[in-house]
C-alpha cells in the first residue's frame, strides 16, 4: 500500500515508519547498517560551514539592492542557508556516525520533512529558481512590470507558502549513510508491503527540469531574434549589464535541474552507489555553489565583500 498523504504527525504514526516491528530504534541500528562514511561526511560538514560563512557578505550586499531579481536572490539566499545544515552539515554529521532513520527515527522524519532533506525547503528553493528564470525571460521580452509594485514579493511569498504545505501535508525524505543520501523508504526492512513514493515531490522536480530548460532555452531565442535591436549602443549597454546576472541565474538553475533529475530517477529505479553521491553532491551545490558564483561573477557583491574584510 501506498503511504498517505496529510498532516505530517499523522503521515510519522504510519505502520511504515515503524521502526520497532523490526528492532527497538537506537544507535544499534548503526551497527546493523555499518553505513559509516568519514570522507563523504567530513567533506559535507567543511563545505556546509564553508558556504554558510560566504553566504554572509552575499546576502548584506543583495539586501542594499531593490532590484526585483537581486530581491528574488535574496529570498533564495536565505533558503538556502536555512537548507544546508540539512544537505550538508547534519547530512555529514549523520554519514560519520553511520546514522540511518532508525537510529532516531523522530528526528529524521522531521529533519527530512523540514528540508525534504528537504520537502519543505527544497520545494521552496525549486519554485524560487523557477521565479528567477521567469524574471530574467520578462527582463529580456520588456516586461519588467510582471515584478514590479510588490509583485516580487507576492512571487516569493507563494514559493514560501507551496514549500510549507508540502512539508507538512507529505511524506518527508530520510537521511540513510549506507546508501549516502535522502530516501522516502525509511529501509526499515527491505519488504515491499509498503510504497513510499511522494508524487508532490516528483511533479515539482520535473516541473524545475521543464520550465528552467524551458525559460533559458526562451532567453537564447530572444536574443538571436534581437540581435539586430541589441547592436544598437543602447542595446549593447543593456546586454552587457544584464549578461552577468543572466550567468549567475543560469548556473544556479543548473545545478538545481541536474539534482532535481538525478533525484527523480533514484527514486523509482536502481541507481548506482556513484550517481547517488552525484545526486547528493549536486544537491548541496544547489545550496553552497551561489555565494562563489556571486563573488566570482557580481561586481557589486565582490565590492561590498572587500569592503567587509
Amino acid at each position: 500500500s501506498t503511504i498517505p498523504y496529510g498532516p505530517i504527525w499523522l503521515i510519522f504514526d504510519h505502520p511504515g515508519y515503524n521502526c520497532s516491528a523490526t528492532m527497538a530504534p537506537g544507535l544499534a541500528w548503526n551497527k546493523v547498517h555499518d553505513g559509516t562514511q568519514t570522507a563523504f561526511g567530513v567533506f559535507s560538514i567543511l563545505f556546509g560551514v564553508a558556504a554558510e560563512m560566504l553566504y554572509l557578505p552575499c546576502m548584506l550586499a543583495l539586501r542594499q539592492e531593490r532590484n526585483s531579481c537581486f530581491r528574488i536572490m535574496f529570498a533564495l539566499s536565505a533558503v538556502d542557508m536555512l537548507t544546508l545544515p540539512v544537505s550538508a552539515i547534519i547530512f555529514g554529521v549523520g554519514l560519520v556516525l553511520g546514522e540511518v532513520y532508525c537510529s532516531h527515527p523522530t528526528f529524521h522524519f522531521y529533519l527530512g520533512a523540514y528540508g525534504l532533506g528537504a520537502n519543505c525547503m527544497w520545494c521552496c528553493a525549486s519554485m524560487i529558481v523557477l521565479v528567477l528564470s521567469v524574471n530574467r525571460v520578462c527582463e529580456l521580452l520588456d516586461a519588467g512590470w510582471m515584478f514590479k509594485k510588490g509583485r516580487t514579493n507576492a512571487f516569493i511569498a507563494v514559493a514560501f507558502v507551496y514549500g510549507l504545505l508540502v512539508g507538512l501535508l507529505t511524506p518527508p525524505p530520510m537521511l540513510n549513510s549506507q546508501f549516502q543520501s535522502y530516501f522516502f523508504n525509511p529501509f526499515i526492512s527491505f519488504s515491499t508491503e509498503y510504497s513510499f513514493i511522494n508524487w508532490f515531490h516528483t511533479i515539482n522536480n520535473i516541473a524545475v527540469v521543464f520550465v528552467s530548460s524551458s525559460m533559458y532555452a526562451i532567453l537564447c531565442i530572444i536574443v538571436l531574434f534581437k540581435q539586430g535591436r541589441m547592436s544598437t549602443e543602447k542595446g549593447l549597454k543593456k546586454l552587457k549589464k544584464s549578461y552577468p546576472v543572466f550567468v549567475q541565474a543560469a548556473l544556479i538553475c543548473m545545478f538545481n535541474m541536474v539534482s532535481s533529475s538525478i533525484y527523480v530517477y533514484m527514486n523509482f529505479f536502481y541507481t548506482p552507489l556513484w550517481l547517488v553521491q552525484v545526486a547528493q553532491f549536486m544537491w548541496q551545490c544547489a545550496q553552497g555553489m551561489p555565494p562563489l558564483i556571486y563573488l566570482a561573477l557580481n561586481k557589486t557583491i565582490r565590492g561590498y565583500a572587500n569592503n567587509m574584510v
